[in-house]
């Protein structure tokens, strides 16, 4: 018999709310320096997210779950995960067009002299990136 549970618990928050708060098999994240994949017993672990897919599946064997994230914070245990990003939606719910459209929009205020605006543009434009690639993943 094993020590290890068969599964943890898996909490998704953004400031608006909890998308997420059940017990998941396995979820892979983006991490900033590489991607991480949780599974039960995983030792503790802090790191920063960058944007793009987090993939949770609730059982050994099951289908999994696509969800965008903008960036942010993942806490690791052995018992449970917290995933904490600005912004987060199901990738099904990603709608290509609009996001083309917000990106094209994005590259015309490029054009600005203002650098801290211009920087603040280029973390949309890699989000919005991010997002169009997720949705051309799921297809």
């Amino acid at each position: 018999m094993s020590l290890i549970p068969d599964r943890f618990h898996l909490d998704l928050v953004s400031p608006e709310a909890k998308l997420l708060s059940e017990d998941v098999w396995q979820v892979n994240i983006p991490g900033e320096e590489g991607d991480v994949s949780v599974l039960p017993g995983h030792m503790a672990l802090v790191m920063t997210m960058r944007p793009g897919v987090v993939v949770i599946t609730r059982r050994k064997d099951g289908p999994s779950e696509r969800v965008f994230v903008s960036g942010g914070f993942v806490d690791i245990a052995q018992a449970h995960c917290t995933i904490l990003a600005e912004y987060m939606i199901p990738v099904a719910d990603l709608n290509p067009e609009n996001i083309q459209a917000e990106l094209d929009s994005l590259k015309e205020k490029m054009e600005t002299n203002n650098f801290a605006l211009r920087a603040q543009l280029q973390q949309k434009m890699v989000i919005a990136t991010e997002m169009l690639n997720a949705v051309k993943r799921a297809a």
